[in-house]
């Protein structure tokens, strides 16, 4: 079948391939990439990654930047997730599970979400009583022992998910759920940490007589997913029992007595924060306006009682698409109170800010989310103005989070000036309350000294009590750097063996009926290669810590996303070029033991999206076996000590500081990067070199050696391509083109898509015994488009589910790439490959030129040449 042939077959599938597929729907196939375990004659099998026995060198210790064994040498792990009662699998497929890992090239495994104390299915006997169950810790001790002798190294999550005995969760409010926040701070809920890890890491493996604490097979131990109790909460500190608050100011008090020493050193320093009013600058006779983006709608009219009503019948597409805004003044940098009233007859939440009226949209300050009531009420808060980036005017910005919402506001204006520092009545005697809306920067910035001060003091008490009580010897982390923001980067930096963070591109946004049970979801939709910033990996890097191992414990591209095909290698490609350490994607399987149903389950669920688990061999070979060479350059922001508690209070992150420094987060393409916290200096400065990309004369931002090139913007549609002497890649909508690989030629034909774009597509080619493509006796080439259930129901524009079964049933079908291709070398032998990557026909292509479609029913195939004489 020509190209041309190929093209006209599925463009003329027209309306029918973009409505609900099923088994007949032609362009698509039921490729089931099996979750469990590989057939023997499979061509995919990446299991000689792992050679050798895991720990069998000694227990995984930090060494600068990089994990080593006891030998000495640098170690790389690239893995997934199991969660919850996954993590339990009967004693035969745990065995199963953990050479089926070995055979995608994985090293390694999460254990996550063991702790929920609602199931019953998990780890305790007695949560309340914390007692773990011996039934799931026998399960628990085989599949530890089965990963260990297939090469799999494990990381073993600590508090994920707990609410503790007696712990209040207040009505309505979430910021205590699972215990977070409360257990850094209140100390009965630290010693139960210490407990469980105590029961849990002192267990010796029924199974090989290690303990947990001194397996070398266990790389590490994760204190806390995502759980810092650096934010803004005080609300939400006010909402728990007088005993809980009271334990709390006696830890502020403490801690400026400690600072302070006397009541009146404190009133001195607080009283220079305090600047008298000035005049307004800002006023609602200036005019509000209202936004409305990507579909959503609203309608703004003077108010029945005064000011303005904003009513929004219709959300858009993302979180900033209904805004409410004042528009074309500046402000000088400094300090400002704003004032005003409002009511909300849906009881809506909002948020405020001031906004650079323009790019980079740098949030400026006054920044604050506030929840409405029907009843009028009266707001003032106080804060700092930052200097802007460039000359554009600011705007005053008010949004529903994309919610609609009926919304009055009246009285609105800012001042220069404002502040309180020690309010009359209170002392370090007497106690001293939390700050208010109207406490000035110096009170607030002591605030934020003090959760990151108080955070850390928990931190430091388990990691001691993990290494000098229970005696682990693996590495150790707290949780993910950026929980806390820079007070996070500040935990992790000093406490931490590693840093660990986590990512992803388009989380489903979570729709909730009024008594806040979830009814749906809603994502963008869109691929991370057409975004400027190349999606979500890429601003991780900033997060990487000199003289530190980095590792990413959670990434995905949630289920349905239509542009999913490259979470593997796109994932890999900025992983090697910044010389990361590790890799989890999350999460093969998400609860349950249904190891090898391939039916699409959920958001986050791996197992049964074929059109990206085509692409693992490529991704994991690119990654552990160095085949993109880490960037030669690298940047580091340097960030000053002293400033940490102000940065954490604003929300800044290092990225945004390098975007002040005039630096771009898309330099991962091009160099490293990476940060460090100074004692030494005063203001934030970039080192190395100067933070940007290098960018081609068509636009395209490329790598020094030019093997990647990367163009979110190219009219004809959004592209990544990498041209290594082993491997080649292509993603994006790049259907209806022709690129160039270095030596190797793919074309990929048109086919219809469900917007007005090129079709999505990611194509990946790599010799599986290591040599150039032209040279290669054995390569494997695959190519994807989506993966969905039969009857999955999507919503009009896509953005989401909806309807009786709206996932859809068996079987998941796959959409095949119709492509062209030409590779370098002469006559080759293509073998059709199943899902499980057994060839099941073949065909000699004498030219190393051939077309792949709808006749060969495949995601992969076996590119093999003859061994020359």
């Amino acid at each position: 079948m020509t190209m041309r042939s190929i093209t006209m077959a599925f463009l003329a599938l027209g309306a029918m391939a973009l409505a609900q597929v099923n088994s007949d729907t032609p362009g698509w196939v039921h490729f089931p990439v099996p979750g469990l375990e590989l057939p023997e004659e499979s061509v995919v099998d990446m299991g000689f990654l792992n050679a050798e026995p895991a720990g069998q060198n000694g227990f995984v210790r930090a060494a600068g930047e990089y994990f080593v064994d006891d030998r000495g040498v640098p170690l790389r792990f690239y893995g997934t997730n199991v969660t919850g009662t996954s993590c339990f699998p009967e004693i035969e497929d745990g065995r199963k599970l953990a050479k089926r890992l070995r055979q995608y090239g994985f090293n390694c495994l999460r254990l996550h979400f063991m702790d929920p104390e609602y199931n019953r299915e998990v780890i305790w006997e007695d949560a309340n009583a914390g007692t773990l169950s011996e039934e799931r810790l026998l399960l628990l001790d085989h599949f530890i022992d089965a990963l260990g002798r297939e090469g799999v190294y494990v990381n073993i999550n600590l508090h994920v998910y707990r609410r503790y005995p007696g712990q209040p969760v207040p009505e309505g409010d979430r910021t205590f759920r699972a215990g977070k926040n409360i257990d850094r701070w209140y100390d009965e809920y630290l010693a139960y940490q210490e407990d469980y890890a105590r029961r849990l890491l002192g267990r010796v493996n029924s199974v090989n007589g290690r303990r947990y604490a001194e397996d070398p097979a266990i790389m590490c131990v994760e204190l806390n997913n995502e759980n810092t109790m650096i934010a803004d909460v005080r609300k939400s500190i006010a909402l728990l029992p007088e005993s809980f608050q009271a334990e709390y100011r006696r830890l502020w008090t403490a801690w400026l007595k400690q600072k302070y020493g006397s009541s009146d050193a404190l009133r001195a320093a607080w009283a220079r924060g305090v600047e008298p009013l000035g005049e307004m600058q800002v006023s609602e006779k200036m005019g509000w306006y209202n936004e409305n983006g990507e579909g959503a709608e609203s309608a703004l009219a003077p108010g029945s009682e005064g000011g303005w009503r904003w009513l929004a019948t219709k959300g858009g597409k993302s979180v900033w698409n209904l805004q409410l805004q004042i528009r074309n003044f500046k402000l000088p940098p400094g300090l400002y109170t704003v004032r005003f009233q409002a009511r909300s007859a849906t009881a809506s939440r909002i948020g405020h800010s001031v906004l650079l009226n323009g790019e980079p949209w740098q949030t400026l300050g006054l920044a604050k989310s506030i929840t409405l009531t029907p009843q009028w009420q009266d707001f003032e808060f106080y804060g700092p103005i930052a200097e802007a980036v460039n000359d554009k005017s600011f705007r005053v910005n008010v949004n529903l989070y994309n919610k609609p919402g009926d919304v009055e506001i009246r009285s609105y204006g800012i001042q220069r000036g404002g502040g309180v520092g020690l309010p009359e009545g209170e002392s370090l005697e007497a106690g001293v309350q939390l700050p208010n809306d109207r406490s000035c920067s110096e009170v607030l910035t002591d605030y934020w000294a003090f959760m990151i001060d108080t955070e850390m003091a928990g931190t430091r008490r388990l990691v001691n009590y993990l290494k000098k009580e229970i005696g682990c010897r693996m590495v150790v982390t707290d949780s993910q750097v950026s929980y806390g923001r820079m007070g996070g980067l500040r935990r992790e930096s000093e406490l931490s063996d590693y840093i660990d963070i986590h990512s992803y591109w388009e989380h489903p946004h979570y729709l909730q009926d009024e008594q806040g049970r979830r009814t749906g979801f809603r994502i963008r939709n869109s691929a991370a290669v057409a975004n400027p910033n190349g999606g979500s990996v890429p601003l991780l890097a900033g997060w990487r810590v000199v003289g530190k191992p980095f590792s990413v414990s959670e990434y995905n591209i949630p289920a349905p996303n239509d542009h999913s095909a490259d979470l593997f290698p796109m994932f890999s490609v900025v992983a090697a070029l910044q010389d990361w350490d590790a890799f989890f994607s999350y999460t093969y399987r998400d609860f349950g033991k249904d190891y090898a149903n391939t039916v699409l389950r959920s958001y986050f669920h791996l197992i049964g999206r074929s059109n990206l688990l085509v692409h693992v061999p490529f991704a994991t070979l690119l990654y552990r076996q160095g085949r993109l060479a880490p960037a030669a350059r690298r940047t580091t922001i340097a960030l000053p000590m002293a400033l940490v508690p102000e940065y954490a209070r604003q929300g800044l992150g290092p990225g945004q500081i390098l975007g002040q420094l005039g630096g771009k987060e898309t330099a991962v393409f091009t160099q490293q990067l990476a940060v460090m916290l100074d004692d030494g200096i005063s203001e934030p400065a970039l080192r190395g070199g100067d933070g940007l990309p290098r960018v081609a004369e068509d636009g395209a931002i490329v790598s020094d050696d030019g093997a990647l090139r990367f163009r979110h913007d190219d009219p004809a549609g959004a592209y990544l391509s990498l041209n290594l002497p082993s491997a080649r890649m292509l993603t994006g909508h790049v259907a209806g083109r022709e690129f160039s690989l270095g030596d190797v030629t793919v074309a990929v034909a048109e086919r219809p898509w469900p917007r007005p774009l090129p079709a999505f597509s990611c194509v990946t080619l790599v010799a599986l015994d290591g040599k150039p493509i032209a040279e290669s006796r054995k390569m494997l080439l695959a190519a994807s488009g989506r993966t969905e259930n039969q009857g999955m129901k999507w919503n009009e524009d896509r953005t989401g589910l909806s309807g009786p079964k709206a996932w859809g049933e068996d079987p998941e079908l796959s959409e095949i790439v119709p492509m062209s291709v030409v590779i370098p070398g002469g006559a080759l032998t293509l073998r059709v490959l199943d899902g499980g990557g057994v060839p099941r026909a073949s065909r000699v292509v004498s030219d190393g030129r051939f077309s792949v479609g709808n006749a060969e029913q495949s995601l992969w195939f076996l590119l093999e040449r003859p061994a020359t004489p």
